[in-house]
């Protein structure tokens, strides 16, 4: 089967969530159009970033532990906020060790996925809730 890139491409760019690949040094190398669009960067502003360059002072500390999770246990999921084209954005954020073909590690791949608005109807029904009580 022959891989054919450019709709591979198309098929990242037009995703609602955020696709992004970092090399074994913990650098952006692939990404889709829309971390262009909601972070307002081009494309040589956005190679080499580090995953924590995009999110809040107060949550990087939880990206370099996920990072940090992806190369010890070969997966993460975690949250994190970042200033954004569209406002404060809350990510939920996945991450998948990536290898070659000899079983190196070459980086990690994920998705970044806006999770802004469930949270807030969470915290309502919450309060909600509590209120009811």
């Amino acid at each position: 089967m022959t891989v054919q890139r450019e709709p591979l491409r198309r098929s990242l760019d037009v995703l609602g969530d955020v696709f992004y690949v970092y090399d074994e040094r913990g650098k952006l190398v692939v990404w889709n159009d829309r971390l262009n669009d909601l972070f307002g960067l081009a494309d040589d502003q956005l190679s080499e970033m580090t995953p924590v360059d995009f999110f809040l002072p107060a949550d990087r500390p939880t990206v370099e532990r996920a990072v940090a999770e992806i190369f010890d246990a070969g997966e993460t999921v975690v949250e994190a906020r970042a200033e954004t084209t569209k406002g404060l954005i809350r990510f939920e954020l996945s991450g998948h060790l990536l290898t070659d073909a000899a079983g190196d590690v070459i980086g990690f791949a994920g998705v970044g996925r806006d999770v802004t608005e469930r949270r807030e109807q969470e915290r309502r029904l919450a309060a909600q809730n509590e209120r009811l009580e």
